[in-house]
């Protein structure tokens, strides 16, 4: 329930703000395994009048362990609606590429601890191999956890084009939520910084 009420208020809350943008929504494994999931997330978007194409919902590997069919049923029936979805800390789990196969993604968002330990070479490897792959795929690929000028500058030399993370914004409420994206109206989300202008802060 309680899942339930974060969706519908985010939901309502993105409904208010320009259609340009989109709000992305974590679901945990509990949620998505409950008969008629799916079907509540629909009921949600029609109820608060948010545009189905607006809404993301982000699921991590651990809801793909078990049952995955059933589940990767449910996630196809809300991405026919027009709902987005979004591998989430891609890289950490067990079964990443085998999910790649059976399902498709929106978007992967590359864990946050690669980005941690940008500076080793094995996870600069896998941040590439990542980026390259989203890009064969035709899957928009997120870096999580840019904190520092030096990971942004990283990612983007990689060809990564959506990130996210401290180095822009910490989380904030609704209010101080609209202020920012007002603020960041006619500079197309652009990151604050003349280096990198093709990157685009993501949800």
């Amino acid at each position: 329930s309680l899942g339930e009420w974060a969706l519908r208020a985010a939901c309502e809350e993105a409904a208010q703000w320009d259609e340009d943008v989109n709000i992305s929504v974590n679901v945990s494994p509990i949620q998505i395994k409950r008969p008629g999931w799916e079907g509540s997330v629909i009921a949600i978007v029609e109820e608060t009048g948010l545009a189905p194409e607006r809404l993301m919902i982000e699921v991590t590997e651990s809801v793909l362990m078990t049952d995955s069919a059933q589940v990767l049923d449910r996630l196809q029936r809300l991405q026919d609606y027009g709902i987005s979805i979004a591998l989430d800390d891609f890289g950490t789990g067990y079964s990443s590429l085998s999910y790649l196969r059976k399902f498709r993604f929106d978007k992967l968002k590359i864990d946050k601890s690669f980005m941690r330990e940008s500076e080793d070479v094995v996870c600069a490897a896998i941040i590439r191999c990542i980026v390259r792959l989203g890009r064969q795929l035709s899957v928009l690929v997120v870096a999580e956890g840019i904190e520092t000028e030096r990971q942004l500058k990283m990612i983007e030399q990689e060809g990564c084009t959506h990130v996210q993370g401290y180095f822009f914004a910490k989380p904030m409420n609704a209010s101080a939520a609209r202020e920012y994206m007002s603020a960041a109206a006619g500079r197309h989300l652009a990151l604050p910084t003349p280096e990198a202008p093709l990157l685009l802060k993501s949800a």
